[in-house]
């Protein structure tokens, strides 16, 4: 399974928390962008099933920070 519930669920209710702001100020706006920071013990697989969560969620414009 690629999806992550628990990361879906936190992510999704982020996304709708924003897109309700959004819907009563017009100087919000709900981007999809979301900062994803890891270091190399993070496995390969285990990124894929957070990028593929984060997108389900509504986030498709992920930057990843890397430390080493």
């Amino acid at each position: 399974q690629m999806m992550i519930p628990q990361l879906y669920k936190a992510l999704d209710e982020q996304a709708e928390k924003s897109r309700g702001i959004a819907s009563v100020n017009s100087e919000i706006k709900f981007d999809g962008k979301i900062m994803l920071q890891a270091d190399r013990s993070l496995s390969y697989s285990l990124l894929q099933k957070i990028l593929y969560t984060s997108m389900l969620a509504g986030y498709a414009d992920l930057k990843l920070a890397v430390l080493n």
